[in-house]
């Protein structure tokens, strides 16, 4: 399992680090340089993020939106800043997703435990669904050839696409 933390303390950390360690868990450490590439580089299966109070900037609210709206996984916000102000947590339902204030490591721990059963689950259908994506693009030739521009129509096509993909093949289950 990899596990990528933003945290701009590591001491903060240190705790959640050698339990990674001793779980022989892969890990990476970003003091909030550039998230969204840390992400796409390292493809975490949890993320640890902490909000980061940079004068009233909170850097880690960036990072949580755009994990959010592009290829979502399990997150802990682990932060010291969790309160009404700084994050509305009605905007992420999920139960993959918790919000932990700093102080006792054991509650991200937990976390961790909790999420390693999906995170091998989360990852197959995630790229079944972009395989199914990619395999229902080949209707855009049909359109095209049909004259279809309405993005509605085209729309439902695709999606019709995906549907049958999902119908036809299911998510494969690799072995164990």
């Amino acid at each position: 399992m990899k596990i990528l933390f933003f945290e701009d303390r590591e001491e903060d950390i240190q705790g959640i680090v050698d339990y990674c360690d001793d779980q022989e868990y892969d890990y990476c450490h970003d003091k909030f340089v550039d998230g969204s590439s840390k992400i796409e580089e390292y493809d975490p299966d949890i993320i640890i993020v902490d909000l980061k109070n940079a004068q009233d900037n909170f850097e880690g609210c960036n990072i949580l939106e755009k994990i959010w709206e592009h290829r979502f996984r399990p997150t802990c916000v682990f932060s010291g800043q969790i309160n009404e102000s700084t994050i509305e947590k009605e905007q992420y339902p999920s139960p993959l997703i918790e919000f932990i204030t700093k102080g006792d490591e054991k509650p991200v721990i937990d976390f961790i435990e909790k999420m390693a059963p999906y995170v091998q689950c989360i990852r197959e259908v995630q790229e079944e669904t972009y395989k199914a994506m990619r395999r229902s693009f080949d209707f855009f030739n049909l359109a095209m050839k049909d004259g279809i521009t309405d993005s509605s129509k085209l729309a439902a096509l695709c999606g019709n696409r995906i549907k049958a993909y999902f119908d036809c093949c299911g998510i494969p289950r690799k072995a164990a």
